[in-house]
């Protein structure tokens, strides 16, 4: 009934015939309306998640049988018992014996159910039954049977077990194998019955997607998928059957792991067909040991008592504490034990099954694999032995084209899985420290110093011998580690002594399981060679050794393949073109140098062309009239010379030409464009349409059509006018469903993220625009090589070079004039658009790294230095900054050799001294010498750290690829040559270090020496400073960032530079204390700059060479030898001297660039103006805005530049030159993001805009009072340290002075906050004799008063309690004391005695030193015949030893006080005076009680005390702070109380200003602020005449050419110019008509 009613229809639902159902197609069709599209996407979506959960039926039918299995190994590992060994034993069948999967499953599910019901049946009728004892264990009848004197019952031995729970044990595990097996039947049944409806066979057991073609898996990445689902297994079953041994051994580390290991070497030292052969005995060597295995977990019945023979191996005595060692061997051997239940049986049975499930797999593919096999056979292409290249390779050529994403996964598995591999291997060999290890870093160093040579066919054999020799040598270091477990764990105590310590370190003989280990540490034998000779267990794991061994099993399939055979023809091309990369890069840059050189000097001849026909024109015309031409004979009359003749052409005829970014040829059309929005004007533009994404969308699709930048924009914010303007004229506003808005925000979201992606690709091709010219001619030269000789290239038996020397006579070259060039990048075409944008992105990302694997290995190189900082490493970074860095044009293969083989060398040092058994790597000698920054370790940089050669290797692998790049590019040889283009009318560069020779002479000059009559080094300065090929870079703003860079970083990082001060600049600046040294610093890092720009303004090569030199020796000297005897702290632990020197060396870098290359010809004064972005103009503006900078910039740079101007008007110019610069970048701001004419702002500007303005300045109005209002909710918590109070006569010494502090001062609970209000509240009932106007006023100071506590938080309010005696005696002298008593007799006169309370509160002010103390003085006058003056007069009377009478002093202190931030303390009145009617304020004051007590000693000293009450109206005080007693003397006195409101006091920043008051605030902070928001947007009316020129191009224009003409040294045009563009800013007419914007043509 339940089937009937609940599950009957969902289940022919399920089952029915597509046929009969409607296809998204006709339900596309019938839709006609606007919702076609969501439609046709929903039923997209729809036809894609049907299509998937198919897949997943597929998926389940294929492996739910493995499942099954894999839960049976987790029950019965979860619970080793007799009953779950059955399960293990079908596990076995099943792997081998998949043709009778139908019986064991059926007998599966018998076992089960009987499995389950007896095991309930036990738990019914017999848990409680006693088991029966067969031995009297009090006996010594059993003596290895000692598990805590206690028996495994036979009941639990069979897997009868007592449970408190039915889900204990196995019956999770019984249950879900059952549902298990019940869903794969109702999944074979579903796929049967749904084949059947559909009519389709029945596919082959193993295939996911029976319809997929084998064939077809590298058209695309979701084919490739399919491929690997339906064959992975069948292509590579073997490979990761050998893996999962080595990962059984890893796992296991015991004796059945070295038996795996003997099969593993077996397996691959024989070739494929004998393996088919030997297979099925593994298997069957697998299907035995499992349940074996399995049995010696379970063991004999302990209450048979039945020893085992191996029971007493390495155990002389069963009763003694002996067994540790037998213990140990049984554990590795794996044998039962009495002694110990089994450890680690669920990994090690789960492993163990992966691995027979694994075999059993690769069983039915050798009895599958043949040749006719849609994925083909798994046999190597050299079956016959002959190591050949094969011409009917069936694949094509994956290398030449990339026809899918497919081909670029080959490009890295085929073309770099060598270097990959390596990699694996090398951090094995790091992933420990012994024997091994070395092993493969030797190995691994012996294969990438080899490198793609391997692959060239000459003798194919012996590197296929290299590879297996590296194979079985990994196969052997993880056999001997699990082999030497035995050795750690057993036969540790050989290798006590010290010799022994040294062999297992060597070997890392150590103990990886931990009870065995546990063990070893107990007997006093081996306890010893466990601590002091340490060897980690990570050490001899063989984790790393797997995961090489991984990649080497799939290299060795890779070098056996076809796919393979593109690579060895790719590689034999490489070796043919070897010299040409280097022609080619000559070829560029000479191209490059004469374009830029005819270019530049094109602008001079076109400036002063232009000037001398407009001073001609002048003269001309002035000889016609009356009047003499002028002509100018001073500096001062040239400078005010300007006139209307020299603006006498028309300006559209001197345009601003942007410079060319590079005139290298662009070979992938579009790959270094972006001609789109970007995402900053997308999201002008959708705010320009008020957030209408949808508009927004259709908006810029039509606009990038257009290649116009500007007109791009404007077109993509023009929609938002006719959008409105519809909307208006419809009257209606359309509402935009909700899935439509969320459809919307993800396209436009899309859109910005396809935007940044595009944008970072663009940028990143531009960087590597040269390394894709390069790579894409020889590619071309490739394919024609491979064409045009075929042969020669596949007869692996000629040599290289005679193939080589054949080429070059061909002349088969594409490039060999600047025509050629031309012409490949008007050929070149490319699929770039196209492209995926992930791909454009990665391929961007691998061809800028490719471009620059130089500069990476340099960086690494530095890297590594600075984490080592020793000797070792220190050759690294000078062998760059003195060699590579400065090689012209590029570091010649003997420098690479030598990094290459230094590095090696090191790494294998640093390697060597890693081993324990050096004396300093001790962990006693460690700790000893912790305090010494000079450890010859240290200094050496050969001390023990964890990943010690991290960056070396990191730094060796760049070297690889580098050198692979080289190769690649045909650079590695010859990388000096000078050859360029073949054709002999190319035009000569004039270069400043030329040297003129007559062809008539047969001499040459000195100077042109040729470099082999020069030596070594005077040849290489030679060419460094006189390079035949150089590019045209300025990299002085790099560098002059990274030394404002280094000056920020010893700023904030100086303490770990210098000693003195606090160690934070800051705190030290504020408090005026600044250090000596970091002034020095300072001072120094601004000379450096100034030197460095000088050399740059005077283009002074030679000595930028020289301070280079200098710099970097004084550099490594200070930071990795001085600097740690100052700091105190080693210099591998001075992390911020690390990024200093990193930094620099950066720095270094670019300037050694800069030196091979020269300076440019023409240096712009600014560094911020090579473009007009957004971001220039604000850092310009930031520029401009520092104090000075801009006066010492400019003062340089008239120091050290040729001109005729004086200073002052150098400054002139130099500010109208950054007036005009502001200009142009703010109408590049309203190009990039315009404005549509004649529509109002969007709402959603406005508010984005407008709204936070408002606010902004609202808040600047009211903050003063806003911050005095919120101080005790917004300030800083300064609670009291120290309250001091005195009592004093005036003229005479205190008489009572108490402080209190720490216990004495209590902060105010939030209870007890809550009581004071509930108290004040309450006294209103408690006010006598009250009419009902003093009743409004009582209730209305219970509401101040109320009102006065809620400001402050618990945590605001102390108490403070003071003893009741002085602390301090009273110290009058006798003269004193009679002149008192003299006085207080005296009662006929009318003077007065003032009696003075002093209150004083200290509090710790954060951020300084200096605490705040606010005091206060609260007076009370004594007059004579008082009571007060007679009670004081008698006190003074009282005998030595007795007490005085009190002595009233009535309202003197307020019992609540307010502390405020920084006046003086004063009465909280809202709450003194709470109940106060018609009463003077001062009678609420608390009454002192002051008694004299004389003591009975010698000196009849005198001390006073002190008693409080409270004044009137205060009696709800007691409620809440009722009097204490002072418990520590006998008397019965009280503490003396106040309690105090202490106000918070604002955060430093605002302290300064808040110091003075409100009133003070507002003249400080607001007034300040409001004149320059005042200044920002109030201009004078004037100003508009300069900021709202129009276009400034021709403003901009000028001021290049002044700097340009100033570089030719052409002084007299310099100041022609000069003049020029004073009478434009004269003549406002002249202005107006040099600034109009010019329409563009059509």
């Amino acid at each position: 009934m339940l089937q009937l009613k609940f599950f009957h229809d969902p289940w022919v639902k399920l089952v029915q015939s597509p046929a009969g159902s409607r296809t998204g197609s006709d339900v596309t069709e019938q839709g006609g309306d606007s919702d076609t599209v969501a439609r046709s996407a929903i039923q997209a979506l729809k036809q894609g998640l049907r299509e998937f959960a198919e897949v997943l039926w597929r998926f389940a039918e294929v492996h739910l049988p493995k499942l099954v299995l894999f839960i049976l190994i987790i029950t019965a590992a979860s619970h080793v018992c007799v009953l779950n060994l059955v399960l293990v034993v079908f596990v076995s069948l099943a792997v081998c014996l998949p043709a009778l999967s139908a019986a064991i499953s059926l007998l599966l599910t018998v076992y089960l159910a009987l499995s389950a019901v007896t095991r309930v049946v036990y738990l019914i009728h017999f848990q409680n039954v006693n088991d029966t004892q067969l031995i009297d264990f009090g006996q010594d009848t059993c003596p290895e049977i000692r598990v805590n004197g206690t028996l495994v019952p036979l009941a639990e031995w069979l897997g009868f077990g007592n449970t408190d729970s039915v889900f204990e044990h196995d019956f999770v595990g019984l249950i879900i194998v059952l549902v298990t097996i019940a869903i794969r039947l109702a999944v074979y049944y579903r796929q049967k019955f749904m084949r059947k409806l559909r009519g389709l066979p029945t596919p082959p057991s193993d295939l996911i997607f029976p319809d997929h073609e084998a064939k077809d898996f590298d058209r695309s990445l979701r084919d490739c998928l399919k491929y690997f689902l339906n064959y992975g297994f069948y292509k590579f079953g073997i490979e990761v059957s050998m893996i999962m041994m080595a990962i059984v051994a890893w796992t296991r580390m015991d004796l059945v792991g070295c038996l795996v290991i003997f099969w593993l070497f077996l397996v691959a030292l024989l070739p494929r067909r004998l393996c088919r052969t030997i297979w099925p005995i593994l298997l069957l060597y697998l299907a035995i040991t499992l349940p074996l295995q399995y049995a010696m977990w379970i063991g004999l019945p302990e209450e048979l008592c039945i020893a085992y023979p191996w029971s007493s191996w390495l155990v002389p005595d069963p009763n003694a504490e002996t067994t540790i060692l037998g213990d140990n061997l049984l554990r590795f051997l794996d044998l039962s034990n009495y002694r110990q239940a089994p450890e680690h049986s669920i990994r090690f049975l789960v492993v163990d099954f992966l691995l027979l499930l694994a075999v059993g797999a690769q069983e039915r593919v050798f009895r599958q694999e043949r040749t006719s096999h849609p994925a083909g056979d798994n046999y190597t292409i050299y079956t016959d032995g002959n190591y050949a290249l094969r011409r009917n390779n069936p694949t094509y050529d994956f290398i030449a084209e990339q026809k899918s994403f497919v081909d670029y996964f080959k490009l890295v598995i085929f073309n770099y899985g060598h270097w990959i591999t390596l990699v694996m291997v090398l951090v094995a060999g790091l992933g420990g420290t012994s024997l091994f290890a070395l092993g493969y870093l030797v190995l691994a160093f012996w294969m990438l110093w080899q490198g793609n040579n391997l692959y060239t066919m000459r003798n194919y054999n012996k590197t296929l011998a290299r590879w297996n020799f590296l194979l079985f040598y990994t196969i052997f270091a993880m056999l001997c580690k699990v082999s030497l477990q035995v050795v750690g764990c057993v036969f540790l105590s050989p290798l006590v002594s010290s010799p022994g310590c040294v062999v297992r370190q060597l070997f890392s003989i150590v103990c990886v399981d931990q009870a065995s280990c546990d063990g070893l540490v107990a007997l006093p034998a081996t306890k010893d060679a466990v601590f002091s000779c340490a060897v980690e267990a990570r050490e001899t794991r063989i984790g790393f050794d797997t995961i090489a061994l991984s990649f080497i099993i799939f290299q060795l399939r890779v070098l056996h393949s076809w796919y393979f055979q593109h690579c060895m023809i790719d590689f034999r091309c490489e070796i043919v073109q070897s010299h040409r990369g280097a022609l080619l890069i000559n070829q560029l840059i000479e191209k490059e140098m004469k374009e830029q050189d005819l270019q530049q000097k094109a602008k001079v001849e076109d400036i002063t062309k232009r000037t001398a026909a407009i001073r001609r024109q002048y003269e001309e015309q002035q000889h016609l009239g009356s009047e003499k031409p002028f002509i100018p004979q001073t500096y001062g009359q040239a400078k005010r010379g300007g006139d209307y003749y020299m603006f006498n052409y028309e300006p559209d005829t001197d345009e601003l030409v942007a410079p060319v970014e590079s005139f290298v040829p662009e070979v992938t059309p579009g790959a270094g464009d972006f001609d789109k929005l970007d995402p900053a004007q997308l999201l002008h533009t959708a705010m320009a349409k008020d957030m209408d994404l949808v508009g927004t969308l259709n908006a810029v699709e039509t606009a990038e059509k257009i290649k116009d930048e500007e007109q791009r924009m404007i077109e993509a914010v023009r929609e938002a006018e006719v959008r409105r303007a519809s909307d208006v004229d419809d009257g209606e506003v359309n509402v935009e469903p909700e899935a439509d808005k969320v459809s919307s925000i993800l396209r436009f979201l899309g859109k910005i993220s396809r935007s940044v992606i595009e944008w970072t690709a663009a940028f990143l091709n531009r960087r590597s625009r040269e390394h894709r010219y390069v790579a894409y001619v020889l590619n071309k030269e490739k394919v024609r090589l491979v064409q045009e000789m075929r042969e020669e290239l596949y007869n692996e038996t000629l040599p290289l070079s005679v193939i080589r020397d054949d080429w070059e006579s061909r002349s088969l070259h594409l490039v060999n004039s600047e025509s050629d060039v031309e012409r490949l990048e008007e050929e070149a075409t490319s699929r770039w658009e196209q492209r995926n944008i992930f791909a454009k992105l990665v391929t961007a990302i691998g061809n800028c790294i490719a471009a620059h694997t130089d500069l990476i290995s340099f960086f690494l190189a530095c890297i590594a230095h600075a984490r080592c900082s020793g000797l070792i490493t220190l050759p690294l970074p000078l062998l760059v900054f003195f060699w590579g860095s400065l090689a012209s044009p590029r570091p010649s293969k003997t420098f690479w050799i030598a990094m290459i083989t230094y590095t090696e060398f090191e790494i294998i040092v640093k390697f060597i001294f890693q081993f324990g058994f050096f004396p300093w790597n001790g962990t006693s000698a460690a700790l000893a010498s912790t305090r010494n920054n000079y450890r010859i370790q240290d200094i050496f940089g050969v001390q023990k750290m964890n990943y010690f050669a991290f960056w070396d290797v990191a730094l060796l692998i760049a070297l690889f690829f580098h050198r692979y790049m080289l190769r690649r590019l045909g650079l590695w040889k010859d990388a000096n040559r000078m050859d360029t283009f073949v054709e002999n009318d190319t035009i000569q560069l004039e270069t400043e270090n030329a040297v003129a020779v007559d062809n008539n002479d047969a001499v040459a000059i000195t100077s042109d020496m040729p470099t082999q009559q020069r030596g070594a080094l005077s040849s290489f300065v030679y060419k460094l400073l006189h390079p035949k090929f150089h590019y045209i870079r300025d990299l002085y703003p790099l560098m002059f960032f990274l030394d404002v860079f280094c000056f920020f970083i010893v700023i904030f990082g100086f303490s770990s530079f210098g000693d003195g001060g606090s160690g934070d600049v800051l705190s030290d600046i504020s408090s005026n204390r600044v250090p000596l040294t970091f002034v020095i610093m300072l001072i120094i890092i601004t000379l450096m700059i100034v030197v460095d720009r000088g050399l740059y303004l005077r283009k002074a090569a030679t000595c930028k060479l020289i301070y280079q030199l200098l710099t970097v020796v004084f550099l490594h000297i200070w930071i990795f030898f001085a600097l740690p005897a100052v700091t105190k702290t080693a210099a591998m632990n001075n992390k911020v001297a690390q990024f200093l020197y990193i930094v620099k060396c950066v720095y270094f870098l670019i300037s050694a660039w800069q030196i091979r290359n020269g300076y440019p010809r023409l240096c712009i004064g600014n560094l911020l103006t090579h473009s007009y972005g957004i971001m220039n103009m604000v850092l310009f503006k930031v520029f401009m805005l520092v104090p000075f900078l801009f006066e010492l910039r400019t003062a340089i740079d008239w120091t050290w530049t040729d001109t005729s101007m004086p200073i002052l008007d150098f400054f002139s110019m130099e500010n109208f030159y950054s007036t005009i610069y502001n200009l142009k970048c703010s109408r590049m701001f309203e190009q990039r993001f315009p404005a549509p004419r004649g529509v109002p702002k969007a709402t959603m500007v406005k508010y984005a805009v407008g709204v936070p303005l408002i606010l902004a300045i609202v808040l600047i109005i009211w903050f003063p009072l806003l911050a005095f209002a919120l101080l005790n909710r917004i300030g800083t918590v300064l609670p009291p340290e120290k309250v001091q109070l005195s009592i004093s006569l005036e003229g005479y010494p205190a008489i009572f002075t108490m402080e209190a502090q720490g216990m004495e001062i209590q902060q105010l609970t939030p209870s007890l906050r809550q009581n004071l209000i509930g108290s004040i509240s309450k006294s209103y009932d408690n006010v006598p004799d009250a009419t009902a106007s003093d009743l409004d006023q009582v209730q209305s100071q219970i509401r101040q008063a109320v009102s006065y506590i809620d400001d402050f938080q618990y945590s605001d309010i102390y108490q403070v309690k003071f003893r009741p005696v002085s602390e301090v005696f009273w110290t009058i002298s006798s003269d004193s004391f009679q002149a008192l008593a003299y006085q207080l007799n005296n009662k006929t006169g009318e003077a007065s005695l003032r009696l003075n309370v002093d209150l004083a509160v200290q509090r710790k002010r954060d951020g300084t030193k200096e605490p705040v103390v606010h005091t206060t003085m609260f007076s009370m006058y004594l007059w004579p015949n008082s009571t007060e003056w007679r009670d004081l007069e008698k006190a003074l009377k009282v005998a030595q030893g007795g007490k005085s009478d009190p002595v009233t002093i009535p309202h003197i202190l307020p019992f609540f006080l307010n502390v405020p931030n920084e006046a003086q303390v004063k009465s909280a009145d809202a709450v003194q005076q709470v109940n106060m009617i018609k009463t003077p304020a001062n009678q609420t004051f608390s009454n002192f009680k002051l008694t004299l007590q004389k003591q009975d000693d010698e000196e009849a000293t005198m001390v006073w005390g002190l008693q409080s009450e409270l004044g009137k109206g205060l009696t709800f005080v007691n409620n809440v702070f009722p009097p204490e007693a002072a418990t520590y003397i006998s008397r019965s006195v009280n503490y003396v109380k106040v309690v105090m409101f202490v106000d918070r006091v604002f955060p430093a920043f605002l302290l300064r200003y808040a110091q003075g008051g409100i009133v003070a605030m507002y003249i400080a902070l607001v007034l300040l602020v409001g004149r320059v928001i005042r200044g920002l947007v109030a201009n004078q009316p004037l100003d508009v005449i300069i900021n709202e020129i129009p276009n400034p191009d021709h403003l901009l224009k000028i001021c290049l050419d002044i700097y340009l003409v100033r570089e030719a040294h052409d002084f007299v045009l310099e100041q022609d110019l000069y003049s020029k563009l004073i009478f434009l800013f004269r003549s406002p007419a002249t202005l107006i008509k040099w600034t109009r914007v010019k329409p563009k043509a059509d």
